[in-house]
């Protein structure tokens, strides 16, 4: 633990009320998911506790992405912020997650901006060889963060909750949404990631073919 002055070089929103603040510094800062940073703010006495939604260290310095939500003065101040400016921050702080007590597959479970340190947790598992499905909830769609940064295929299961995972939804003979014991039946497991724009292209696809199925067999 160290106190470190960090130079924002991006600070903007990215959902309703949430920011991604990216900073760096010269000195190497070396930081594990689930850990967080205390930030000191010029007028406030109290600093403000972050988690570490991602960080890359190397001898050549520290780049660090903060993901927050603006609930008080401080957050608030803290979104007003531009690139160039500093911050003073305590770093690394907590027990971080213990990566070794996984040794297959990882369920990743958070909600609204609690999904922040998920991140670099499953950045860290992906390259350890292990694999990683995740599950984020959120109040409302227009609260969903960190959906740009899928770790695989994002599915809709109603307005207020997306899932990841890597199976090819599309193929199977049932809905890709609801619940059967035959649901993943011909289904494979994509070897890339699929943005959102090519799975709102294939969703809407599916939803033609499943019509015009439907349809054939009214007549």
């Amino acid at each position: 633990m160290q106190k470190t002055i960090f130079k924002i070089e991006g600070n903007k929103g990215v959902a309703k009320d949430c920011f991604r603040m990216v900073l760096s510094s010269p000195v190497q800062t070396c930081m594990a998911p689930g850990q967080f940073v205390d930030i000191a703010l010029e007028g406030f006495f109290l600093r403000r506790p972050i988690s570490v939604c991602d960080c890359s260290a190397d001898a050549s310095g520290t780049l660090l992405t903060l993901l927050y939500k603006t609930v008080g003065d401080g957050t608030r101040a803290m979104a007003s912020m531009h690139p160039g400016q500093t911050l003073e921050l305590l770093a690394p702080l907590g027990n971080g997650f213990d990566l070794s007590a996984c040794r297959g597959r990882a369920l990743l479970v958070g909600g609204g901006i609690g999904t922040a340190p998920l991140y670099l947790l499953c950045r860290e598992l992906l390259a350890a060889g292990r694999e990683v499905c995740a599950v984020f909830g959120f109040n409302t769609a227009a609260e969903a963060v960190l959906l740009d940064h899928g770790f695989a295929i994002p599915i809709h299961t109603n307005d207020r909750v997306y899932t990841f995972g890597k199976l090819n939804v599309f193929e199977g003979p049932y809905a890709a949404f609801g619940f059967s014991t035959l649901r993943y039946k011909g289904q494979h497991v994509m070897e890339t990631s699929m943005g959102m724009e090519e799975f709102e292209a294939a969703y809407q696809t599916w939803l033609e073919e499943r019509d015009a199925a439907l349809a054939a067999a009214a007549e």
